[in-house]
């Protein structure tokens, strides 16, 4: 009795899979070792802002739950996504792990104001800061798995590796991203924002354009030095209509309306900072969105 065989060769989608395997593999590697090595004893030397961080999370926390946006406006970095963290680690800790109570958060949440003098108010936030932690170190492995995938798609897999991998490992940024802070995130969504960009200039993909300024939103709403991102995915965006060479090898469309998506974008993020749910300042910037 004859075996009846597929038509469909097995030799054309064994690459597909192989090549799909290999990425997951990598980027779980990727994930994983980024968290870990943010997440494994990162108490062990603490910043002295550190502790402002976990008084500012802890009030916005409890901001939200009084349902009052308006006292999350805490700092002027602003950051917010810092604060968002900080708060989703602190729920997560009260809720799941049980080793954060409400009354510490209360606590926390009735002080005047910080005092970093005041050796009880220190301690009641160094005790709470290794549960504020861990949504930051999630952050981090989550940027350098979207730059991992946006490098491939740039440069290939190879070149995809090897950046992800100095970026992850190299000593000033890894020191950095294992505290409770801006500037490691940051730095990691202007980066993403730009390679972003420059996929949609080489591509015309057009959900890059929209990752591009939803990305740079968050990193303006993680420290307003995130705006040095604009100009430069302006340029990006602009150089195929000035320089003729470019023109031709750009798949990105010419017309000058292509930059309205990034704009939606990056205006609806920026509802991302519950100050905005409660000002004026949101109604046009939820009109952008339709």
């Amino acid at each position: 009795m004859g075996i009846i065989q597929s038509g469909v060769p097995r030799a054309r989608h064994t690459p597909i899979y192989r090549a799909f395997l290999l990425d997951a593999a990598i980027v779980s590697l990727l994930f994983l070792g980024v968290y870990f090595t943010r997440a494994i004893a990162s108490s062990t030397f603490v910043t002295w802002d550190e502790p402002a961080w976990v008084y500012r999370s802890a009030n916005f926390l409890m901001a939200l739950l009084r349902r009052d946006p308006g006292d999350t406006l805490l700092t002027g970095h602003p950051g917010v996504l810092i604060m968002w963290s900080g708060a989703a680690s602190l729920a997560w800790s009260a809720l799941v792990h049980k080793t954060v109570s409400t009354s510490q958060l209360a606590a926390i949440d009735a002080l005047p104001g910080l005092d970093v003098h005041d050796p009880e108010v220190m301690r009641q936030l160094g005790l709470l800061l290794p549960a504020a932690k861990g949504g930051i170190a999630l952050l981090h492995a989550l940027a350098i798995v979207g730059v991992y995938a946006l490098l491939r798609r740039l440069l290939g897999r190879r070149y995809a590796v090897a950046g992800a991998l100095l970026l992850a490992l190299d000593p000033f940024y890894l020191g950095h991203s294992r505290v409770l802070h801006m500037d490691a995130l940051t730095a990691e969504l202007m980066l993403l924002s730009l390679l972003s960009i420059l996929v949609y200039a080489r591509d015309g993909t057009r959900r890059h354009l929209l990752l591009s300024g939803g990305v740079a939103a968050l990193a303006i709403l993680t420290k307003s030095y995130g705006l040095v991102i604009v100009p430069l995915a302006g340029l990006a965006l602009i150089a195929p209509l000035i320089a003729p060479a470019l023109r031709h090898k750009s798949a990105a469309p010419a017309d000058g309306c292509r930059a309205a998506p990034t704009l939606r974008a990056g205006v609806g993020c920026s509802g991302g900072w519950p100050e905005m749910w409660c000002c004026g300042a949101a109604w046009p910037c939820w009109c952008l969105l339709f």
